[in-house]
């Protein structure tokens, strides 16, 4: 097992020292795939994927110490990115070389994952499960996205839990009263197959990542839909199912 990219290993500093100062706290985004996926390390290196800021995740209710905390590892808040998002999200900079995002409560993008009930079911990082679907929530899913997600399925089992595996019933169920969230998250899962094909990794690897595919799609088209989703499923793409993600580049 390889040595963390430095920015994973100060993100886990982070959370380690929001910890001792009584926050809760957890990484997503690349650094979170990168501590939970260690035996996959050589393919993000093989296919040059790559780690370009800090994303964390905590409770509204700890939004008062974030600032300090970020300043404490030499962070500069972007005062005008908080105040237009209104205490949903804040952006931090260091120096000219790296950006840390921190959200509150919910990662709101191409859909909502609400963590609050969730956020302390792992460490370091979120859950296994809200790792998958924070990748599989982007409507326009890029590469990056796609080679995140196979190497989380490649390392870690479909299962009925949160130990190390992604946890089906939750994700079923969540998906089974969201038709827009379960028509982004179906359609992203199908999009890996496509692009297994392209990298240089054993057949046998591949044959898992798929079938851990089809395993989980399984179970999510067999859970029984609430109203509402087959209200909405009637109207399919001809009414918008996604919010539009803002550019956060400044």
């Amino acid at each position: 097992m390889k040595t963390l990219p430095r920015t994973c290993s100060k993100a886990t500093s982070i959370v380690e020292e929001a910890r001792k100062r009584g926050v809760e706290m957890r990484i997503l985004g690349a650094c979170a795939f990168r501590i939970h996926c260690p035996n996959t390390h050589s393919f993000f290196e093989t296919v040059k994927r790559p780690i370009t800021d800090i994303d964390l995740i905590t409770l509204g209710k700890f939004r008062d110490k974030v600032t300090e905390i970020m300043r404490h590892f030499g962070f500069t808040p972007n005062e005008r990115f908080n105040w237009v998002h209104g205490g949903r999200r804040y952006l931090f900079h260091l120096e000219n070389e790296l950006k840390a995002d921190v959200f509150f409560d919910k990662l709101e993008m191409s859909h909502i994952i609400d963590l609050r009930e969730r956020l302390t079911v792992d460490y370091p990082t979120i859950s296994v499960a809200d790792m998958l679907l924070e990748k599989t929530q982007i409507v326009k899913i890029a590469e990056k996205d796609i080679v995140d997600l196979i190497a989380l399925l490649l390392e870690h089992p479909i299962g009925g839990d949160d130990v190390e595996k992604v946890n089906v019933n939750y994700i079923s169920k969540l998906l089974s009263d969201d038709w827009g969230f379960y028509h982004t998250c179906t359609s992203n899962l199908r999009k890996i197959e496509h692009f297994l094909a392209e990298y240089s990794i054993p057949a046998e690897d591949k044959e898992i990542v798929s079938s851990r595919i089809n395993e989980l799609v399984s179970h999510i088209e067999a859970e029984p839909k609430s109203l509402k989703w087959r209200m909405r499923q009637r109207l399919g793409e001809r009414v918008k199912w996604y919010s539009e993600v803002s550019d956060v580049s400044t």
